[in-house]
């Protein structure tokens, strides 16, 4: 079974004002470019551009103060911020009043708009070599990449240490009690705006088939890999008097991904 857990940010209180000056900003400003840098992989620009078409993504590093926080705290160890980096993505590809960030890699001239992606290409260059000019690398390779180290740079307890409480032990056998302290104690070591709209929690139940014991395990996952062609073979068996209309969508992933396997 998949769990999604989502919280309500709330850090300054002005959400449905932000909510709407994005949407404004949606319908009326038009779109800045991402151009093209040399030999980089087509999937980086491809990637960039879907986390730069999500509202919610837009709306917190725009307008959210722990972004800036994060970034100084950054600032002040002399680290690289990928923060930083995605920030100023964010603001060039969507500008207020049409106006760039001013950073030595903005480019403007008389017929178009557009901007390079080297700082965030820069930035993740620099923290793995896995997204260098020679690696080798998937879409969700850099995906993943992206969100596990903006969820680090924006892990608000892991700044706060928060003490967990130890002394409660849930019920083995309940399953909502479970599932709770298990999400309870990730969130008090993992709570960012990452782990709040990217993360889920995964149950796996098991059971014995002679005896009939059962036990819960539960993972935190941020990707879900299908396998498209068994899911397309096994929606063709069961459609076997309607093969010419058979169309997949993601529910029929989920269905699929939540089988009983007998091991």
């Amino acid at each position: 079974k998949i769990h999604f857990e989502q919280k309500n940010n709330n850090d300054n209180g002005n959400n449905n004002q932000l909510k709407n000056d994005i949407k404004s900003e949606f319908n009326t400003h038009p779109l800045i470019g991402l151009q093209s840098i040399g030999d980089s992989p087509y999937h980086i620009n491809a990637v960039l551009q879907c986390f730069c078409q999500s509202e919610i993504i837009i709306n917190h590093f725009k307008y959210n103060k722990n972004i800036i926080e994060a970034i100084n705290k950054y600032k002040k160890k002399k680290k690289l911020s990928l923060t930083k980096a995605f920030k100023n993505l964010i603001e060039n590809l969507w500008p207020s009043d049409d106006k760039f960030i001013k950073t030595k890699y903005c480019h403007e001239n008389k017929s178009n708009k557009y901007y390079p992606p080297y700082e965030m290409i820069e930035t993740i260059s620099n923290m793995s070599s896995l997204f260098d000019k020679s690696g080798d690398n998937e879409a969700k390779d850099f995906i993943n990449f992206i969100i596990m180290e903006l969820h680090k740079e924006l892990n608000k307890n892991q700044l706060e240490k928060k003490l967990i409480n130890t002394d409660f032990k849930p019920n083995q056998s309940n399953q909502k009690e479970m599932l709770s302290f298990f999400i309870n104690n990730f969130m008090n070591e993992n709570a960012s705006f990452i782990s709040d709209n990217f993360y889920g929690t995964n149950q796996i139940q098991i059971q014995c088939c002679g005896c009939g014991i059962i036990k819960y395990n539960y993972e935190i996952f941020s990707f879900l890999i299908f396998p498209l062609d068994e899911i397309i073979k096994n929606n063709f068996l069961m459609n076997i008097n309607n093969q010419n209309n058979i169309i997949i969508n993601i529910n029929d992933c989920f269905e699929f991904n939540q089988k009983i396997q007998v091991l």
